[in-house]
């Protein structure tokens, strides 16, 4: 059951990241093209405007000069093929699009065009030499156009803020970047609350609260696992279980705060006494246990007892109250004392007792003999 909670937790967290993520895309995707836009087709609506008026005004100087003798028919031609060219853009390219939508630029250029589709067969098959009435008939049908192009260009290109909203646009842009930014920010603020608080309740569930050390669950799960290392490297560990003696008469004493002061301070004295690679947990009560693993040689259990005799040892005060602490212990070894959870704590508890059986034998041989004294 816990293990299922831990998975929706990190689903949690999972799901959490993977749609700040796609947010902070889709939000990076828009202001980029956004600024795409600004940046690329406002440009290019501009600059098509522009060319619009200059190839018409090309194509009339052509045809004022055919007309007078002075310019060929290739030059009115192609002056003539180019502004058709510019009309199509205007009308269907995407270069004009945003001209097409705020200056009505579609309009116009439609005029154009069907003055050039009524004179291309003609255009096409104008003579060599000046056709005075041809090139006046096509100059006077376009020259028509001459001052709404104009006009159209400079609202294209002095008013251009106004007419598409390119102020408003920039400014809406940097609000949506420093919305963006808002937007990441609080983001990884709430994943790192998110993570920070998993965190806080995975330890909350793998150790006790009073002590700090692992818990009893948590110390099962790394028995099960300990076991199977050492059963796939061929390793041997300890398993260490410790009782407070004469702990009950403290807290009848005393009451349960000092009680508690005492396995805190117990607690303390056992997680600085064995290694960094151990583990020690709290199993519950006055009731305490050490994995012992990897052991390379025969000296470390030995070694680790003495530590905690020492370590473990000694008086613990609140300031109010002062009692001597004493523990039992009991050491099963793998594979030698058993190859399971079980059957590890079963020795390690039996020898336990038998310590603790013999403590409580010391205490009352030692009452027995001050009461022959007194």
């Amino acid at each position: 059951m816990k293990r299922f909670e831990v998975r929706k937790d990190y689903i949690l967290v999972c799901v959490t990241v993977l749609v700040f993520a796609i947010s902070s895309a889709f939000s990076l995707y828009q202001i980029n093209r956004a600024s795409k836009t600004l940046a690329h087709e406002y440009p290019l609506a501009i600059w098509t405007i522009e060319q619009f008026e200059s190839e018409h005004l090309s194509l009339l100087h052509a045809l004022e000069l055919h007309s007078a003798g002075v310019d060929n028919r290739d030059d009115v031609q192609q002056a003539f093929d180019i502004l058709w060219n510019r009309v199509t853009v205007v009308i269907d390219g995407y270069e004009a699009s945003f001209a097409r939508e705020s200056l009505g630029a579609q309009d116009l250029a439609t005029g154009v065009l069907n003055v050039l589709k009524r004179y291309d067969a003609k255009v096409q098959a104008m003579p060599e030499a000046g056709d005075p009435g041809l090139s006046r008939d096509v100059f006077t049908a376009l020259n028509a156009y001459r001052g709404p192009i104009h006009e159209l260009n400079i609202r294209n290109f002095h008013d251009r803020d106004t007419v598409y909203g390119l102020k408003g646009f920039s400014e809406h842009l940097k609000a949506a970047g420093v919305a963006f930014f808002g937007l990441v920010v609080s983001g990884l603020v709430l994943v790192f609350m998110l993570l920070r608080q998993f965190w806080a309740s995975r330890h909350l569930a793998h150790h006790d609260v009073l002590t700090g050390l692992a818990n009893r669950r948590f110390f099962m799960e790394q028995l099960q696992q300990t076991i199977l290392r050492a059963e796939r490297y061929h390793e041997k560990f300890a398993v260490y279980l410790i009782d407070l003696n004469e702990f009950k008469p403290v807290n009848d004493k005393y009451g349960h705060v000092f009680g508690d002061c005492v396995l805190k301070v117990f607690g303390h004295r056992l997680a600085t006494s064995v290694r960094r690679i151990d583990m020690a947990a709290r199993l519950g009560g006055d009731e305490f246990a050490i994995i012992q693993y990897p052991i390379s040689n025969d000296l470390e259990v030995p070694a680790l007892r003495e530590r905690l005799k020492k370590g473990l040892s000694g008086e613990i005060s609140n300031g109010n109250y002062v009692v001597d602490v004493s523990h039992s212990l009991g050491v099963a070894t793998y594979p030698a004392d058993g190859s399971s959870a079980e059957s590890l704590l079963h020795t390690a508890d039996m020898k336990m007792y038998g310590q603790k059986g013999a403590h409580k034998r010391r205490i009352q041989n030692v009452a027995e003999t001050m009461q022959v004294d007194s």
